[in-house]
């Protein structure tokens, strides 16, 4: 008997829904050739494609460098493999193996989402008979299992994958008692479904009367336009599809200068063709910090993803938007989660307005360290006058 696998290259067009894995009998072995070694059977030609049904569709192609392993479901592995340029793989199996496993290791920036025989699918945890042999996938194990029988092959063993969704990026603003601001953010598909938005703020001090809701930013600009809709419920989407969206936070009249309200924006998706059902969420957090009429904060980041030891800048930009100077004006922000401190910068204050660098251990961090980032200024900020200050944090490894 033989067993070969292959796994598909990475579907570059944006049309693609997912990545699978599928097993075909090699050419050679399909003639009656006998693999090398000691051999009960061959696993040919399996292959791993970006999809959610786990079955090759149109032009969804392999995945190359994917790792795949040959077990005994159990502690004996047989073999290690990593798909070719078009996804394939093959493994020869021990004489007197029984049960098979063939285990596929995603990309770090994929998902696992189905599996299949050929074009039969496999939903998860099902036994599925395909030409007198059952198969069971299991998506948490990313796996499919089978007893070795009296075929001569197993064929078109696939695994579906699909590239991660993105969302981004946290926001940071102040405003007014009683005013309204808007946080931008941007949702890309990695393959077809539909995603829901939902919202949920902590307030400090606890006062009420804080509200959001989420806009349709038709035109990805960041900004409210007249006419962008309300989001109230799924918004169906394609592989790599954008979509931006504008979430309204309204500052209750009677909350504190100096209050806070943290707000969890949550991107619930669920993908299309996936068996069984497959839900991801992504969340993102908006900071507002109540501030006295006319202060305002806009906070940006230099990257929305990172690498491990990266060093990324956080600029937060000042400005007075009343009609009369503002005094004894200070920021204050803290290192991301998963970051540690690398510096931080005044910039250029505007004329009137001095500023003092944090610095370690009263107003910033240690290097290296965590914990909160204070800038202190000195003089006034005149009307209409605006600046920014920045700080570095460096990525977890």
């Amino acid at each position: 008997m033989a067993l070969t696998c292959a796994r598909h290259a990475r579907d570059v067009a944006i049309s693609a829904a997912f990545a699978l894995a599928a097993v075909f009998v090699s050419p050679v072995l399909a003639q009656g050739t006998p693999p090398p070694g000691d051999l009960a059977s061959v696993l040919t030609q399996s292959k791993v494609t970006v999809g959610a049904d786990g079955v090759q569709n149109g032009g969804e192609a392999g995945i190359a460098s994917i790792t795949v392993t040959l077990t005994n479901c159990a502690a004996s592995v047989y073999a290690t493999t990593q798909t070719g340029a078009g996804g394939d793989y093959s493994f020869a199996v021990p004489a007197g193996a029984t049960t098979l496993c063939v285990v596929e290791t995603n990309e770090g920036d994929h998902r696992s989402t189905g599996a299949s025989v050929g074009t039969t699918a496999l939903p998860s945890g099902t036994p599925t008979s395909v030409g007198g042999t059952s198969y069971t996938y299991n998506r948490a194990t990313d796996s499919i299992s089978f007893t070795v029988g009296a075929a001569a092959n197993y064929t078109g063993i696939n695994f579906g994958d699909v590239p991660d969704n993105a969302f981004t990026t946290n926001g940071q603003q102040s405003a007014a008692p009683g005013t309204t601001l808007y946080y931008p953010h941007t949702f890309i598909a990695g393959s077809a479904g539909t995603v829901t938005f939902s919202t949920a703020g902590v307030a400090t001090p606890s006062v009420p009367g804080w509200s959001e809701v989420v806009h349709n930013d038709t035109n990805c600009n960041g900004r409210f336009d007249s006419g962008e809709p309300l989001i109230t419920g799924g918004v169906a989407l394609t592989a790599g599809q954008q979509l931006c969206i504008l979430v309204k936070e309204f500052v209750p009249a009677n909350a504190p200068v100096g209050g806070e309200n943290t707000v969890t924006v949550t991107a619930s998706f669920a993908y299309t063709n996936a068996n069984p059902a497959l839900n991801a969420a992504a969340t993102r957090i908006d900071l507002t910090i109540v501030s006295r009429a006319g202060l305002t904060l806009v906070k940006s980041v230099s990257a929305t993803s990172a690498l491990p030891g990266a060093v990324i800048t956080y600029t937060i930009t000042y400005s007075n938007v009343s009609a009369e100077a503002l005094t004894s004006v200070t920021i204050r922000d803290a290192t991301p989660a998963f970051t540690t401190y690398v510096s931080a910068s005044c910039g250029a204050p505007p004329a009137g307005l001095t500023c003092t660098p944090p610095a370690s251990p009263t107003t910033a961090p240690a290097v290296g360290a965590t914990g909160g980032i204070t800038w202190n200024f000195g003089g006034s900020l005149a009307p209409g006058a605006s600046s920014a200050v920045s700080f570095q944090v460096q990525v977890n490894n």
